[in-house]
């Protein structure tokens, strides 16, 4: 017997199938996991107010992992026919003929699995697979960027996406869990064009709910167009130290490449420059990061994770200390310690911020140094903490920016970056699982010319 926990009735004909293989447990194999993820969904692409590309997508896998003596094997199809997953099952059994013993290798906890929480838990809202709406979306974000100013010069082009995911997930203990969700975004890139030169922007909006969507369209597209023109005109300034703020979408990334620190994985492999902070002090003392994977309408919002396993808020730091690591059965045996329920990844993350200081504020209080709004290149190395990344921004002097900055790079190791945050500002990045407003660092190393 087993025990299905979902609200989903378009699953119904997906958990039969996951029933048929979990019923066929045989003598073969100790323990049986199956994952079946469906994505559905729709990509419009606009450019220069013309319809450029409309793509449908009906994707399915089904990803069968078994364990037997400790060893493990898995194998994936797209094919969901009883014949087919028949033939799997064979070849994951083969697969595993070649695989070392592992003793932390297994199916988590049933008392893990098994549904406790009382969260109502809404993952799904209003999304749309109508074409001519879609259109009608991408057209006029791209309008209201095209006709925000004469400078405005050429479209990289204008995307409206909606997507419905599903995931299912049984095994041999008995549980199978599903839920389904929704994501819809509008994208807007645009060209800014003046006497010295063209430069290129972006903006975006991404929700589980396409009605807050609605909202933002002629948001995005002024937005793109008017971050282009502020782009026009940049000058190199000298290497030198000074403070930085890094804009709340950039806050989002800057905390997500955190989140890769205290990966269970890179901690048992002793690859992370975390590797003894646990309990420790890594940030400001007023600084706190709160795992809720039951935020309303967040990205990140999700009842279990990738193994099943129960979610629940936590602190990932507090006052400063590193809570917790971040792991998933496997990891968490390594280290002799818990599964926090992350395989995976993370869900929401809402990082505490000063409601007084708005971003105007952060500037203001900053008074000299740079704001930088792009980050490129991918410059971690997460043994040491070291960073190097190009970036472009604007140059702030008695609180005003004065002009754009480009080809400039900004280098140092995370931990001082860590300790060095003075602020955060109240402007929420919601396009993002890691709630966190724009962040003023201290001192940075900048080299310019």
């Amino acid at each position: 017997m087993f025990k299905i926990i979902t609200k989903n009735e378009k699953t119904t004909k997906l958990i039969q199938i996951m029933q048929y293989i979990l019923k066929k447990k045989k003598v073969d194999y100790d323990e049986i996991e199956v994952v079946i993820f469906k994505k559905k969904g729709m990509r419009i692409l606009v450019r220069n107010l013309l319809t450029e590309n409309v793509s449908f997508h009906n994707d399915i896998s089904l990803t069968i992992t078994i364990y037997q003596g400790n060893k493990k094997g898995s194998a994936t199809t797209s094919d969901l026919s009883f014949y087919s997953i028949d033939q799997l099952i064979q070849k994951v059994l083969s697969i595993i003929s070649y695989t070392q013993r592992d003793n932390c290798a297994g199916l988590p906890d049933l008392s893990m699995s098994l549904c406790t929480t009382s969260q109502s838990l809404q993952t799904f809202f209003n999304y749309s697979l109508d074409v001519t709406l879609g259109i009608k979306i991408a057209l006029q974000t791209e309008q209201s960027a095209l006709n925000y100013d004469t400078k405005i010069s050429n479209s990289e082009g204008s995307n409206f996406d909606s997507n419905i995911n599903t995931f299912i997930i049984g095994n041999s203990t008995g549980i199978i869990k599903s839920y389904s969700s929704s994501v819809s975004s509008i994208s807007s890139e645009i060209i800014a064009e003046n006497h010295e030169g063209m430069q290129r922007d972006y903006c975006y909006s991404i929700v589980p709910d396409l009605n807050d969507l609605l909202l933002n369209i002629d948001t995005v597209g002024k937005k793109s167009a008017q971050r282009a023109i502020m782009k026009l005109s940049p000058k190199k300034i000298k290497s030198t130290q000074l403070p930085v703020i890094f804009t709340s979408n950039l806050a989002s990334s800057f905390f997500y490449d955190f989140s890769k620190s205290i990966n269970g994985y890179s901690v048992y492999r002793q690859t992370t420059f975390l590797l003894d902070k646990l309990g420790k002090k890594i940030f400001p003392e007023w600084l706190n990061i709160i795992e809720n994977p039951f935020l309303f309408k967040g990205l990140g919002t999700q009842p279990f994770d990738e193994e099943g396993i129960n979610k629940s808020i936590q602190n990932i730091v507090y006052q400063g200390y590193l809570s917790t690591w971040l792991l998933d059965t496997y990891s968490s045996r390594k280290l002799n310690m818990v599964t926090t329920g992350n395989c995976g990844g993370i869900s929401n993350w809402v990082v505490s911020f000063d409601k007084h200081i708005t971003f105007k504020n952060l500037i203001t209080y900053m008074y000299s140094g740079l704001l930088i709004t792009e980050l490129m290149g991918s410059g971690i190395n997460m043994i040491t903490g070291d960073f190097s990344y190009g970036a472009t921004g604007f140059l702030i002097k008695k609180g005003i920016i004065q002009h754009a900055v480009s080809e400039i790079t900004l280098s140092g190791n995370l931990k001082n970056m860590f300790l060095g945050i003075v602020k955060i500002s109240s402007d929420i990045n919601i396009n993002h699982s890691i709630r966190s407003g724009s962040i003023l660092f201290d001192n940075i190393r900048v080299s310019g010319i």
